[in-house]
């Protein structure tokens, strides 16, 4: 027996069909390495190292094969280090004809492998499965605010996806947040919100896309969005160190130093798409503050925008942003990832974070938000001689101005979008701040 829904609950890959009853026993053609001609697989089933997806058109479509066995493991992943490791993945939903997707672990590849150097060899696949229409159920539970209620704080974390860390950890801490803010208003040990909190368990990315195309008007009036996906890994046993990915800013498109790109890869972002925002360097300041207060020091780095969780389609909608994540984890997406691998310490780190974040946004007065503006003037001045020190590596003159001219214009739409947050009545002092955070900016542009 190689796998079993009671061992790994991820070797059955999504969208795949029953087989007959009692299951099916089948020759395995090895795939890579050979043409597949018309029909040639019908009643096999294929195997191959790569992704079943990929392998899908031709072995299926062309080779009619009845089924697909695939041990692809991404390298980050490590799979020569964690042979047991299955990883999470689908097919094609296609109507007919029947056909199923197993993945198996890289100590059952290497199995296979010599198997098959020695001679044919059948397996037997069983399958239980059906696929019915069903209502997806999700849960949305509000801190209604008592100033602008209708203005609100998006927290959200998906429940689809099977692992302890992804997501399970984001749901555990953002439940533990809704819980912990309910019970301290109801003793008056804090004030209701003036803005509305709304923490959200969701199918990740679909529920965020049908909110803003069923009630825009409401979608509309979120202010920023913070979003909990693997917020718990054990960073020394998971290898995945905790992330800030950035609402969209010049770093998504021109990567330099010390900016970088975790293995998921750069997302597609066009300079007209970058909008300046108050969050990336708030949300980092929360995380900081954080640090301080725990020993050894939590370890914080950001990343920029690259897409692939409940972020998207607020940043799409002209909503900042942010991802609190881990990565690179070996055990992201497998079978490995269980309760063994999750740290409650480092879930607490991201929760108080989120949490502080989100109470300032929903309670921010104007002195507030003159702290705010001062807080994105100093990191404002950071960027500019960091982009400047990256300039005279670079023998690019007109990319090099571009590129300085892009965080200029992205901080100044960011001081200007602090004027958003101010609870308090007239804003002659933000006004002034804005405008002083401003002529900053353009001074130090003057003397690079």
């Amino acid at each position: 027996l190689l796998h079993s829904l009671a061992q790994a609950k991820m070797s059955l890959c999504v969208n795949s069909h029953a087989t007959p009853l009692p299951g099916a026993s089948m020759e395995l053609v090895f795939i890579d390495s050979i043409e597949i001609a018309p029909q040639s697989l019908r009643s096999k089933a294929a195997y191959t190292h790569q992704p079943p997806a990929s392998v899908f058109e031709r072995a299926v479509k062309l080779g009619e094969a009845a089924g697909i066995v695939s041990s692809y493991l991404p390298d980050y992943n490590q799979p020569a280090e964690h042979p047991s490791s299955i990883s999470m993945s689908s097919i094609p939903y296609i109507d007919s004809p029947s056909v199923f997707a197993f993945k198996i672990s890289y100590g059952s590849q290497v199995l296979l492998d010599s198997l098959m150097r020695q001679g044919k060899v059948e397996v037997h696949a069983s399958v239980l499965a059906q696929f019915t229409p069903k209502i997806v159920r999700e849960v949305s539970v509000e801190i209604v605010g008592q100033q602008k209620p209708e203005e609100i704080i998006v927290l959200i974390a998906h429940v689809d996806e099977p692992g302890a860390n992804d997501n399970a950890s984001g749901c555990g801490a953002l439940l533990e947040m809704a819980l912990t803010l309910r019970r301290l208003i109801a003793s008056g040990e804090l004030p209701r919100p003036a803005r509305t909190l709304n923490f959200m368990w969701v199918e990740e990315i679909a529920t965020v896309r049908r909110w803003q195309k069923s009630t825009p008007r409401v979608f509309d009036k979120i202010k920023a969005a913070l979003v909990l996906d693997m917020v718990g890994e054990d960073v020394v046993k998971t290898g995945g160190s905790f992330l800030i990915e950035k609402t969209p800013d010049p770093s998504a498109i021109w990567t330099r130093p010390p900016d970088e790109h975790t293995e998921w890869g750069q997302g597609e972002v066009a300079e007209a798409d970058l909008r300046g925002s108050f969050l990336n360097d708030l949300f980092y300041a929360a995380c900081e503050a954080r640090a301080r207060q725990t020993q050894p020091p939590w370890l914080i780095k950001t990343n920029p925008f690259e897409g692939g969780s409940d972020h998207v389609p607020f940043v799409h909608n002209g909503i900042p942003a942010i991802l609190a994540w881990h990565f690179t984890d070996v055990y992201y997406h497998t079978s490995n990832d269980d309760i063994d691998k999750v740290s409650a310490s480092e879930m607490a780190n991201v929760a108080v974070s989120v949490a502080a974040t989100a109470l300032f946004l929903a309670n921010c007065s104007e002195t507030d938000a003159v702290e705010t503006v001062r807080l994105l003037s100093k990191r404002a001045a950071w960027r500019i001689a960091n982009e400047t020190q990256n300039n005279l590596r670079s023998n690019d003159s007109s990319e090099n101005r571009r590129i300085l001219q892009a965080w200029l214009k992205w901080y100044e739409e960011a001081f200007d979008s602090v004027a958003s947050l101010n609870l308090g009545a007239g804003g002659k002092a933000l006004a002034a701040e804005i405008r002083r955070a401003q002529e900053g900016l353009n001074r130090l542009a003057n003397e690079r």
